[in-house]
């Protein structure tokens, strides 16, 4: 690799989407459409827009191993009585679609969404790791943006409370299917939240998770734990116990190192 690698970046250096509607392949047409309709008779005129995120929304999902990865944004709050709904409505879809392994929905609330404050969260996510399936494309909303610490402090702001729950759900889990389906995201999580450390440096964007490795370690050297993380997501066994150490180093090593962030100058991010 030659560095910075300006991967996922346009000539002008603002990040590339390469997200689209377009990708999906045909054997997930119909499970996206049963999905579609379900949260559209769970949230009524509630449900404002819904987007295909991840390997489904670039063409490269691997039938019977890739999850099924959708943001849903809603007028207001999920009610208890909606979420019971949503999991009943996950349950028939992995029952009817047996090669889904899973499907995960990321909500947001309309007014959240477009406040300002969430302009590097929400903002980016929609515009730069989205696209479309039904409403309106909130993408058009926001502006291009190029990698910078102002993506990578908001989109790891919740790290470690979200390595903390994999953790926790790790440790009591006894289903072997689920506790690698957990290990997975939580190692995955763990390599795309330190490689974002990198991206203003690296002016660079990438889903891959080989090169986020690579990338990461050309900038931080001395961590070569990450090398770890990265084989113990390729093992086909789980090593709790070394995914455990993993989750418990790297949650608090990421929240300092933003800690370290948040005290530089950023570069003009957006157009």
């Amino acid at each position: 690799m030659i560095f910075p690698t300006k991967i996922g970046t346009d000539s002008e250096g603002y990040i590339v989407n390469n997200i689209s509607v377009n990708k999906i392949s045909e054997q997930y047409i119909e499970p996206l459409d049963f999905i579609v309709k379900n949260l559209k008779s769970i949230f009524e005129s509630k449900l404002h827009s819904i987007y295909i995120y991840g390997s489904v929304g670039r063409g490269n999902a691997i039938v019977g191993k890739s999850d099924v990865d959708l943001s849903i944004i809603v007028g207001n709050s999920v009610t208890n009585n909606e979420r019971e709904l949503l999991e009943l409505g996950k349950e028939e879809l992995l029952k009817k679609y047996s090669y889904i392994p899973k499907v995960d929905y990321d909500i947001g609330v309309l007014n959240e969404v477009t406040h300002s404050k969430n302009l590097y969260f929400w903002g980016f996510w929609l515009k730069h790791c989205c696209s479309c399936l039904y409403g309106e494309d909130m993408a058009e909303r926001f502006p291009k943006m190029k990698p910078s610490k102002n993506i990578a402090i908001n989109m790891n702001r919740k790290i470690e409370s979200e390595l903390q729950n994999y953790k926790r759900r790790i440790e009591t889990e006894e289903d072997c299917d689920k506790l690698n389906l957990l290990v997975k995201s939580a190692l995955k999580r763990i390599i795309r939240g330190t490689y974002m450390l990198t991206i203003e440096s690296d002016m660079s964007w990438s889903d891959n998770l080989s090169d986020n490795v690579e990338i990461f370690q050309h900038y931080y050297p001395r961590e070569d734990r990450i090398r770890r993380v990265r084989e113990l997501l390729e093992a086909t066994s789980v090593n709790k116990e070394e995914v455990l150490d993993a989750i418990e180093y790297f949650k608090f090593w990421v929240v300092a190192e933003l800690d370290k962030l948040k005290g530089l100058p950023s570069v003009a991010t957006s157009e």
